[in-house]
């Protein structure tokens, strides 16, 4: 067999560094892939990160506190009314009452920072997701943005593509505090309904919050990360699907990971033409370059399939 022949970087232009989208995964994932031509979501709680939906916690609370003493000053003088903890009671309500009822699944891309990482990938990426030596699938952000509208018009589904931000004080804040009057008018009501006996509210404040102000918090939470992980330039591809069996969707899918049940679902492989999407694979650093580059060649051509695929020169070396 013939040896793997040199990698020599191609130039790119600025603006095909920032339409690249880079989806790590194993093996396995890459097979996955390119044979079903589906991406998975896996539920926002079975994420790597244990903050998901957790970073922007508490965003309510200084707006709620000061619709109160604006609106209704008289409720301070209550004995019982504890602001602060009746306005983080209310946000958790909330947030806990629309996740019962629908589940964020997550897909996670990485945006490169400059060249190296475009050609090469991130050192990081390679060592948490190639036990295997791993590959690097890069997507056409356009191309996705396209395929994704297409399936939402098709199947009346809620799939999203947007940056995650690192920093709770980001655009997204500024949207949900935009409704801050809305959630106002609903934690004063919340405030009236509460039963003084057992401080628990006799009725939901949903049903004033649909459509834009929760929206636009779910958006927040959604997209909202640790700044631990800034390294990875998230992009992040959501699904919002109810939790009931009864409602139309995508069906929902199960894996065992080590023990942990993992709802998944998939993109719709007819509405979805994923792989149109793909514009090349990466080989993480590992041994057999060689044949790990004819292995993926092979697959690829006989999958119609024409990307560029090329290899990693991190010299990185697993144990």
């Amino acid at each position: 067999m013939n040896e793997f022949p040199t990698f020599s970087p191609a130039i790119h232009q600025a603006a095909d560094l920032d339409d690249a989208l880079f989806h790590y995964t194993s093996a396995q994932g890459l097979i996955g892939v390119v044979q079903n031509k589906v991406l998975w979501s896996t539920a926002y709680f079975c994420t790597n990160d244990e903050e998901e939906l957790k970073v922007g916690k508490g965003i309510l609370v200084p707006a709620l506190s000061a619709y109160l003493r604006a609106s209704r000053p008289q409720l301070l003088t209550r004995p019982w009314v504890d602001l602060n903890a009746y306005a983080e009671q209310f946000e958790k309500m909330i947030i806990g009452l629309v996740l019962s009822e629908v589940c964020t699944y997550i897909t996670c891309f990485c945006r490169a920072s400059d060249e190296k990482s475009f050609h090469h990938g991130l050192l990081s990426q390679w060592r948490a997701y190639g036990e295997d030596g791993g590959y690097a699938i890069q997507f056409s952000r356009k191309k996705l943005q396209i395929a994704l509208s297409k399936a939402n018009e098709a199947l009346g589904l809620e799939y999203d593509l947007r940056d995650v931000h690192y920093d709770p004080n980001n655009p997204l804040q500024s949207v949900v505090l935009s409704h801050g009057d809305k959630f106002g008018e609903a934690f004063v009501a919340f405030i009236d309904s509460l039963d003084r006996g057992t401080n628990e509210p006799t009725e939901s404040p949903l049903g004033s919050l649909t459509k834009g102000p929760l929206e636009s918090l779910f958006n927040y939470l959604t997209y909202t990360k640790s700044g631990h992980f800034s390294e990875e330039r998230e992009v992040r591809l959501s699904l919002i699907q109810p939790n009931a069996s009864s409602f139309p969707g995508l069906p929902a899918h199960y894996i065992n990971r080590r023990g942990l049940i993992v709802p998944y679902r998939e993109t719709p492989q007819k509405q979805f033409r994923l792989l149109d999407c793909i514009e090349a694979i990466i080989i993480g650093p590992n041994s057999r370059m060689g044949a790990r580059y004819e292995s993926v060649c092979q697959m690829a051509r006989q999958s119609d399939l024409e990307v560029d695929v090329r290899r990693s020169e991190i010299p990185f070396c697993r144990g």
